[in-house]
């Protein structure tokens, strides 16, 4: 099963002059993209499903939170303590998962690739 990262809410040239086209492109489509997938392979493929079964929970509780800051943010958590001795269980680890979106606050999520900075957890308007 492969992974599809989800589209910006926003075009690649939203950020210009600050970032271009270019760098958009790689960090969003390349960079964001393996990290994800690496995680998803190690784990069985059970990643995909995982973010699927959050941005369900996030649609039917009508949560304004960008769906890019979830997918990245279960990604981490799956990376930090999905070990290959310790599977992801999809129960237990969405009542830890959002107990650790819990006590984080909903903080900026630095960039596991560590390419863009910070993540925001809030969808905005680019003018």
């Amino acid at each position: 099963m492969a992974f599809e990262l989800p589209k910006l809410p926003y075009g690649n040239d939203a950020l210009e002059p600050y970032i271009d086209v270019e760098t958009m492109h790689l960090h969003h489509e390349k960079h964001h993209n393996t990290y994800v997938t690496n995680i998803n392979i190690s784990n069985d493929f059970k990643l995909k499903p995982f973010i699927r079964f959050i941005k369900a929970w996030k649609y039917y509780n009508n949560v304004d939170l960008a769906s890019f800051y979830l997918e990245m943010r279960a990604a981490k958590y799956v990376e930090s303590y999905c070990s290959s001795n310790s599977k992801l269980d999809y129960l237990v680890d969405l009542l830890y998962f959002f107990k650790e979106l819990k006590s984080v606050g909903l903080s900026q999520l630095q960039d596991p690739t560590g390419v863009v900075g910070y993540i925001s957890p809030c969808n905005t308007e680019i003018k």
